[in-house]
């Protein structure tokens, strides 16, 4: 069907289309006037899934993954009975007249209880959704007044956060009894491995002098770090050397002056006789040079035959020692368990003495200024244009069930042959088309009596 068909069927049309609008407007004025208002509480909670816990510093959700799961629960939860059957214990639903009565003229084959009951209307009534970019859930209530539309909403979001800040204190409290039982028994276990290891000491006659190490082992070593040679002190070196110099500065000026001067010259004299003192002074540095070397000798043959004599002791005990090692390490291993349960134990105890719910923060919102229902604003254009739709869509559907040819290019697609020509001309006017159908019907009695 071609767009210039359609438009001559709704021309053809168009006072079923007009009616069928104008029965879509009174009946969405009718309802909206005749239906009580439905008004809309909304309450907002964020989710801080980035913020770590300040007693844990665990965060609500890591992975993109992760994040959708947890607010996809927290929006499950909200509408759960955990939390519905607390809003109704909180207003106070449990003694209203009207929900009594209500709760009596249910059908036959209801058997819920009244809680459960009362639970599922704001469960029916709730809805939860996430903002767009954000973090932030918002939680919304439908009712017949304002009031009670926002009482139930921020009713909804403190049940929320009181039960998930009960639903953290207990599975906390749960597992700190756990670990508190695995304390006992870690601290038998370690107390015992600590036991071992000091009897095996005692039996041997080894200590441990740190984690890894026995004492022999961390003296041989010690000594073994202390044990290089001792070096001459420089000074002593240096005034060696110095009167060395000296010395042979003053031959060579002897040997100079002697070319020229006599034996009984007050130079030669002065200078033999400076010879004879740097002399005696070198013999000191050399003989206290040579002292020290061999009191260095002696000394590092000495610190050498000690640190032989301890390795021999070490390597007499070492198969002693390695397992002295090994009980060592099972010791550090049972208190890196213990002290790493008890560090978890106090963390869980606080966590379960905690009385607000970190990662969930209430936002303010305002209460409700205009109904959801009804919107003239939008109920009233939204009429019309689905009064317009279900009138075309009545037309096409009259027109397939009583087909009419209105054009050239109908005809043409009906006969599917070529159209030759088109005798008179076409009758727009509804008046013109009675005309031509009374003239038609006149014709024949005319015929008769001719």
């Amino acid at each position: 069907m071609s767009i210039n068909a359609l438009w001559q069927i709704i021309l053809a049309r168009r006072m079923f289309i007009a009616m069928c609008t104008v029965c879509c407007l009174i009946g969405v004025v009718v309802v909206s006037l005749i239906v009580p208002p439905i008004w809309e509480g909304k309450s907002r909670v964020l989710l801080n899934l980035v913020k770590p816990d300040p007693v844990t510093n665990e965060i609500a959700a890591g992975s993109g993954a992760a994040s959708g799961a947890y607010v996809g629960n927290q929006m499950s939860l909200i509408t759960d009975y955990t939390v519905t059957g607390k809003v109704v214990d909180e207003l106070g639903w449990l003694s209203d007249p009207n929900l009594i009565q209500r709760y009596g003229n249910r059908g036959s084959g209801d058997h819920r209880e009244f809680r459960a009951w009362a639970a599922d209307i704001i469960a029916g009534n709730t809805k939860v959704k996430p903002l767009k970019d954000s973090t932030i859930l918002e939680i919304s209530y439908t009712a017949n007044n304002p009031t009670a539309a926002k009482a139930v909403a921020d009713a909804l979001r403190a049940a929320y956060l009181k039960t998930s800040l009960e639903m953290s204190t207990e599975d906390a409290a749960r597992t700190a009894q756990w670990y508190e039982v695995e304390l006992e028994k870690l601290k038998a276990k370690l107390d015992e491995a600590t036991e071992v290891e000091a009897q095996y000491e005692r039996a041997n006659g080894l200590e441990m002098a740190g984690e890894r190490t026995d004492v022999d082992t961390a003296r041989l070593q010690s000594m073994a770090s202390q044990g290089a040679p001792v070096m001459i002190p420089p000074e002593m070196v240096n005034s060696a050397k110095q009167s060395s110099m000296e010395l042979a500065s003053v031959n060579s000026q002897i040997s100079a002056a002697s070319k020229t001067l006599g034996p009984n010259n007050p130079a030669m004299i002065e200078l033999q006789k400076r010879k004879s003192e740097l002399e005696v002074l070198n013999r000191k540095d050399e003989s206290a040079a040579h002292a020290a070397i061999s009191a260095t000798s002696a000394l590092t043959a000495e610190v050498n035959r000690q640190i032989a004599a301890q390795k021999e002791k070490v390597l007499a005990k070492s198969p002693q020692i390695a397992h002295l090692q090994t009980l060592q390490q099972d010791v550090d291993l049972r208190r890196n368990q213990y002290e790493t349960a008890a560090a978890k134990f106090a963390v869980l105890r606080v966590q379960a003495d905690q009385t607000n719910a970190a990662a969930l923060t209430p936002l303010p919102t305002p209460a409700p200024s205009s109904p959801l229902f009804p919107n003239w604003l939008l109920e009233i254009p939204g009429s019309i244009v689905l009064g317009l739709l279900v009138g075309v869509l009545g037309s096409m559907l009259l027109e397939l069930l009583n087909r009419k040819v209105r054009s050239v290019e109908e005809l043409d697609h009906v006969l599917e042959s070529p159209v030759v020509g088109v005798v008179g001309a076409p009758r727009a006017a509804t008046g013109d088309r009675r005309a031509g159908r009374r003239r038609t019907a006149r014709s024949p009695a005319r015929a008769a009596r001719a």
